[in-house]
């Protein structure tokens, strides 16, 4: 009896369903999804053949009993009893052909233009936090990047010969921005003028850039512009900047507000003051910093010194050759200086490996998922006499408890989204953690580190190199030779 007589005359099993007859010493369960068949039994070497001729009648009977599918349960057979296994439970003994996920759409950059990090001194092992390993710079017709096109998967099957689709490639596209050029034929980008390539994820830009020939004042106003800034001078107190693009300050930024996606660059330094809020995405450089509010997603790079400042960021913070002396330090990526406190005694807190936009989003995710939940609650509440009485409910009523339904999967699926965000937000946040503070010469009194959980406060000077870091279950000072 062939697969398909067996199936006309009813020797089938339903997915989840046992199969067992009065003599086979064994049971044959279909998986749910019919994509595997599970053999409960006992097989010895001395009754191999007559099991499996026992086997076949069943595989048969229930449909499965083609000659490829007799051998393959034949070979896992033998695979068990080489293996030392004799007693068997849901073992595997058929299974269907899995699909193949298809290759998913993505660009291949033509060069290294984003690539994060810093070069790194191979006599001295220390990072050039002055050269990039990133080029942004382009010109005018260089090649940018290749797209390269998704490929489909490839479809399964089940062990009852029903075909099991592959998934399909996720939406992939990517859009030429301003002064960007893509070749349809080739599927290549060009820059269509000399500028700095910027990606948003969905779009590939080559941002103009603005030059201002003096300083950013009273005569120049407040600016915002969509690509890279260069600054001639200073930044002036009281001014105002957001761009799109880097900033490259050839001067001094003053008590002024300074919002960029890009990054920072200031070959002066920043002095600073009560109103001086920088936020600026891809990290700040500058000789030193004072009296200045920073946020970033990159690392915050002084040559100097920082002094005074709140800096909270996903990236590191490092003074080259100096100081940092005041003010809160917040740096998932870790904390490098030659000096940290002063010999004036001045309170300084330093926080290594604490993640502040983890923070602010965990928070206003929870809220927002304790206020779903309570939603759901309600809704539930709403729903439990409409179910008690499913049977007898009049037609309103029956749109009433239609309306609840979808409205609560609408919130079971915003909180799983939001759950999402959390999970990949907080991998990536793991992906940066650094829990170390590095101090190269010394350690004043009243600095204050923290490395989450625990803290410590440091009452004697301190000589270097040494690291703050968390060892057996405690946060210790530990003496390191010098990188």
């Amino acid at each position: 009896m062939d697969m398909e007589e067996a199936r006309q005359q009813g020797a089938t099993v339903q997915p989840g369903e046992t199969a067992t007859s009065t003599e086979p010493p064994f049971t044959l369960r279909l998986a749910e999804n019919r994509m595997a068949l599970y053999f409960t039994g006992v097989v010895l070497p001395e009754s191999k053949d007559q099991l499996m001729s026992q086997v076949s009648g069943e595989l048969i009977r229930l449909g499965l009993g083609g000659g490829s599918q007799l051998v393959q349960a034949s070979r896992r057979l033998d695979e068990a009893l080489a293996n030392g296994q004799s007693d068997l439970h849901d073992y595997i003994l058929l299974q269907g052909a899995p699909p193949l996920p298809p290759k998913e759409a993505s660009l291949e950059w033509a060069a290294n233009f984003f690539e994060s990090g810093y070069v790194v001194d191979p006599s001295t092992g220390l990072a050039d936090y002055r050269r990039r390993l990133g080029r942004l710079s382009v010109a005018e017709g260089e090649h940018l990047a290749t797209l390269i096109p998704a490929e489909a998967g490839v479809d399964g099957q089940d062990l009852m010969g029903h075909s099991v689709p592959a998934a399909r490639p996720k939406p992939f596209r990517v859009r030429a921005g301003a002064n960007v050029r893509f070749d349809e034929a080739e599927g290549k980008y060009f820059a269509t003028r000399d500028g700095r390539i910027r990606f948003t994820g969905s779009a590939l830009i080559v941002d103009d850039v603005f030059t201002v020939s003096g300083s950013v004042n009273l005569k120049t106003g407040h600016i915002k512009h969509p690509g890279t800034l260069l600054v001639s001078v200073n930044i002036e107190s009281e001014a105002e900047v957001e761009t799109q693009g880097d900033i490259e300050v050839n001067g001094i930024v003053e008590n002024s507000v300074i919002t960029t996606t890009g990054t920072l660059l200031v070959h002066g330094g920043i002095t600073g003051g009560p109103r001086c809020k920088i936020r600026a995405e891809g990290g700040v450089h500058a000789q030193f910093i004072r009296n200045a509010d920073i946020e970033s997603n990159g690392d915050v790079i002084a040559e100097h010194e920082i002094d005074q400042s709140i800096i909270k960021t996903r990236g590191t913070v490092a003074v080259l050759h100096g100081r940092i002396v005041g003010g809160e330090i917040m740096a998932l990526g870790g904390i490098e200086a030659d000096q940290i406190g002063s010999e004036a005694y001045v309170r300084t807190n330093l926080s290594a490996g604490e993640d502040y936009r983890l923070k602010e989003l965990t928070a206003k995710r929870e809220t927002e998922l304790e206020s779903r939940r309570d939603a759901l609650r309600k809704i539930s509440e709403r729903l439990a006499p409409l179910k008690e009485r499913s049977r007898n409910l009049p037609p309103r009523l029956r749109e009433l408890a239609t309306t609840l339904l979808n409205e609560a999967s609408k919130i079971n699926e915003a909180i799983r989204e939001a759950q999402k965000e959390l999970d990949a937000a907080r991998a990536d946040s793991a992906t940066r953690m650094r829990k170390e503070v590095y101090i190269r010469r010394e350690i004043y009194p009243d600095a204050f580190f923290f490395i989450p959980p625990l803290n410590m406060l440091v009452r004697d000077h301190v000589d270097g190199p040494v690291k703050v870091v968390i060892q057996e279950g405690d946060i210790h000072l530990v003496q390191t030779r010098e990188r």
